[in-house]
């Protein structure tokens, strides 16, 4: 679990005690900073109003004109007014006409293919401008504005602080539901001192919390899932070495919680510790960072069984471990996770992403190209999205196919890492990723309300510092840390 090239710590568990997690290091070599997207034009002037065969564009296909409905969808899942005529001039371009100019656009790399959407549907009709008059620049000034418009997603929203219980030390994980008093969260974590878990439940989504009495046994929580508003299962560490894993259950809502019995590994290993749960109805699926395996229950907690992941290769490969799982629905899960690596020149770590289909009793990989997977959410069988990362950045794909392939979605520049990322099924699919900056002294927070199409950056209040884990509620999120000095737990909501 420990990897190092001429004693630098490439892949590593945090310093701090509170967290159990694999941790991106700097790489070895220089950082390659992302660059950010840019909005590249080009025009050609025409006697005549555009047509296909008047337009050029270099490095790229004569394009085709054709009608449109003004109720569809552009690239990206935006819909505007009608105001003139538009083409497709390839999968990552738009060309507007504006009476004797065209505009090559480019836009930002598609989220996943959705199926309700047509990724590559274009408004024909869209711009409904009929030829110039003078002044012919007044017309093409407009173009470009709206066609801005278009591009740039929305602003960033500002995050609030909420108030917590005293000698809490971080929060780690949480899950919520909405009810009618706003939302049930239920957050877990470790006490101030590191030794001891804690438990903080909310009724009125994220106002005002509680802390819960624990039973014995367990020295830290990282993970939390609810299936219900009295269901709820958390999981951990049984003591501060890591090396056995812990799960406790409440059926009233938080209230109270009472220990289950995890069994061993394959050949009589303990199982080590537990960092992300996730639970339909009775049945849930929990691994971890240091585990090639997921812990399945089909009768709430009763009894667990220990299933292997498949490593997708014979012979002499890397060994892939299993740090994100999430179950969609009682036959469909996802697991993520990859090898821990290092090396002169390494960038990244190879990630691996399987698959179930019958609730978690065997397992297949579906994809392997990706860099290390950290945590996924979908908001169905068949749309997910996984938070990944590099030795430099954090980044997200997402899958509109059930696992069959996954896109790299593009993002704002930043420098940090994602810890977690929730998503829910609204108009357009709307998700959130939280996690920390290389110094592991602020937060990181990405946005996206169109289904991965745009991302953006949120702002978080002063002296909030790396995020673990975060829950959609409605059409925002709650999430949880620590401050910026790592000694005291934060929660936030959007």
């Amino acid at each position: 679990m420990w990897c190092s090239q001429t004693g630098r710590l490439l892949w590593r568990r945090s310093d701090h005690p509170d967290r159990v997690r694999a941790a991106p290091a700097r790489t070895l070599a220089s950082a390659q900073n992302r660059a950010p997207r840019r909005l590249a034009i080009s025009r050609e002037s025409t006697s005549e109003p555009p047509t296909p065969t008047g337009l050029k564009a270099e490095g790229s296909a004569r394009p085709e004109l054709g009608e449109v409905k003004a109720a569809d969808v552009l690239d990206g899942g935006e819909c505007v007014r009608r105001i003139g005529r538009v083409s497709v001039g390839g999968p990552r371009r738009l060309l507007l006409f504006a009476a004797e100019r065209a505009l090559w656009l480019r836009t930002p790399r598609p989220g996943p293919v959705r199926t309700r959407y047509e990724r590559n549907s274009i408004m024909q009709h869209a711009f409904g401008l009929r030829q110039a008059t003078p002044p012919r620049r007044a017309v093409l000034l407009l173009t470009i504005v709206l066609a801005l418009s278009v591009a740039v997603p929305a602003s960033a929203r500002t995050w609030s602080t909420e108030s917590l219980p005293s000698l809490l030390g971080s929060l780690n994980g949480i899950s919520c539901l909405a009810t009618s008093g706003g939302g049930h969260c239920v957050a877990v974590g470790q006490n101030i001192t590191g030794t001891g878990p804690v438990v903080v439940v909310s009724n009125d989504g994220g106002k005002t919390w509680n802390a819960e009495d624990l039973p014995g046994g367990v020295a830290g929580l990282f993970t939390v899932s609810c299936s219900s508003v009295s269901r709820c299962w958390a999981a951990g560490e049984q003591d501060t070495s890591g090396n056995h894993a812990a799960v406790i259950a409440t059926r009233d809502g938080g209230q109270s919680w009472q220990r289950e019995t995890t069994p061993g590994l394959p050949g009589g290993f303990p199982t080590p510790a537990l960092e992300k749960i996730s639970c339909v109805g009775q049945r849930c699926l929990a691994t971890g960072i240091r585990l090639g395996f997921i812990l399945l229950t089909t009768d709430g907690g009763a009894h667990w069984s220990v299933k292997g992941l498949p490593q997708g290769c014979k012979g002499f490969c890397p060994a892939y471990t299993a740090d994100a799982v999430v179950l969609t629905s009682s036959s469909v899960g996802y697991a993520g996770g990859g090898n821990q690596c290092g090396g002169f020149r390494v960038t990244q770590c190879p990630g691996i992403i399987w698959k179930t289909t019958n609730g978690g009793g065997g397992w297949k990989v579906v994809f392997r190209s990706a860099p290390f997977v950290d945590a996924i959410s979908c908001v169905d069988p068949s749309h997910c999205w996984a938070a990944v990362a590099t030795f430099s950045t954090g980044e997200v794909f997402g899958s509109a196919n059930g696992g069959k392939s996954w896109r790299r979605q593009t993002l704002p520049h930043f420098g940090g890492y994602f810890n977690d990322i929730s998503c829910m099924r609204t108009a357009h699919d709307r998700c959130f990723a939280v996690g920390e900056n290389k110094g592991r002294t602020a937060p990181l927070i990405a946005e996206t309300s169109d289904g991965g199409y745009n991302w953006k950056l949120d702002h978080s209040p002063t002296g909030t510092g790396p995020l673990y884990g975060v829950s959609m509620l409605g059409t925002g999120a709650r999430a949880v840390g620590q401050d910026s000095k790592r000694t005291e737990a934060r929660a936030l909501s959007s």
